[in-house]
C-alpha cells in the first residue's frame, strides 16, 4: 500500500460515445489493415434491433466521476468521449495504467449466415474472412457504429471494435482494463483452444487484469457501480479483487 499511488499514475477513459456520428469513409477507405481488422458477421437485423445503439448518457456521468476521483488523487487522466470516442483514437493508445470503457458491447450468440445478401450484412464475405474467426463474434461499438451499420461502412475505422482488432492495442504495461459494458466477458468456445473473446484479446495484448461482465448491465446502476469500485480502488486503496467483491 506504501506504493499504491505509484501502481496507477495514468488513466484513459472513454464514453458517451457519439453512434450516430458520421466517419469520414473516404480518409478510412485507405487504412492497409482492414482486411485484418474488419468485423464480419454483423448484421443490422442482429444489432440495431438488439439495442438500437441508443445513446448511453449514463456512461457521460460515470467517465466524469471517475475522471474527477482520479484528479483529485493525482493520476493522470486521458478523456475520450463523444465523437472522439474513436476506433482511431483507441488503436493509437500506449500502455495506459487503467483502460475505462464504458460503451455499448455485443456478443453474437449464433453464426449469421454471412452469404445471405438480404441479411444486409455488414461485411459478408467482403474480404474472405474466414467465417471461423472467433474474435469477430464480440466486441464494442464505438464512434460512428450505428452509422456504418445503417450504411454498410465497410472501412476498418467503422466504429465496431472487434476482440479481434482488440488483440493489437499496445497494453504491455497496462495494469487494469474495465470493459463497462453488455456481455464483455462472453466468447467464442473453440475446442482444445478455449474461450475467444474481449476477456482473452485484452489480456493478450498486454493488460494485467480485465473487469467485464457476462450479462446485459444497466446503465444507471453500472455508474453507481463503477463509481464504489474506484473508491475502494483508489481512495481505501484496497487490491482489484477485494474493490470490485
Amino acid at each position: 500500500k506504501s506504493n499504491w499511488w505509484a501502481f496507477f499514475p495514468s488513466s484513459l477513459l472513454i464514453g458517451d460515445v457519439n453512434f450516430s456520428y458520421n466517419l469520414d469513409y473516404e480518409s478510412s477507405i485507405t487504412d492497409q489493415k482492414k482486411s485484418e481488422n474488419f468485423n464480419s458477421k454483423i448484421s443490422l437485423d442482429t444489432i440495431l434491433t438488439r439495442n438500437g445503439l441508443e445513446p448511453l448518457p449514463g456512461t457521460l456521468k460515470e467517465i466524469n466521476l471517475i475522471e474527477n476521483m482520479f484528479v483529485n488523487n493525482n493520476i493522470k487522466s486521458t478523456k475520450f468521449i463523444g465523437e472522439n470516442a474513436s476506433e482511431t483514437n483507441i488503436k493509437n493508445i500506449e500502455s495506459p495504467d487503467i483502460l475505462h470503457i464504458a460503451t455499448h458491447g455485443y456478443f453474437l450468440r449464433e453464426q449469421p449466415n454471412i452469404n445471405n445478401t438480404s441479411s444486409n450484412s455488414l461485411l459478408g464475405n467482403f474480404y474472405n474472412l474466414s467465417s471461423s474467426e472467433p474474435y469477430l463474434n464480440s466486441g464494442l461499438f464505438l464512434a460512428g457504429a450505428k452509422s456504418s451499420l445503417q450504411n454498410s461502412n465497410f472501412n476498418a475505422e467503422n466504429g465496431v471494435f472487434s476482440a479481434l482488432e482488440a488483440r493489437n492495442l499496445n497494453l504491455e504495461n497496462t495494469k487494469l482494463v474495465v470493459l463497462s459494458a453488455c456481455e464483455t466477458g462472453r466468447g467464442s468456445f473453440v475446442s482444445g483452444e478455449g474461450v475467444f473473446g474481449l476477456q482473452r484479446a485484452f489480456l493478450e495484448a498486454g493488460s494485467k487484469n480485465v473487469i467485464m461482465t457476462l450479462w446485459k448491465i444497466d446503465d444507471n446502476i453500472t455508474t453507481e457501480f463503477m463509481n464504489i469500485f474506484y473508491e475502494n480502488l483508489i481512495q481505501k486503496k484496497e487490491n482489484i479483487s477485494k474493490s470490485l467483491r
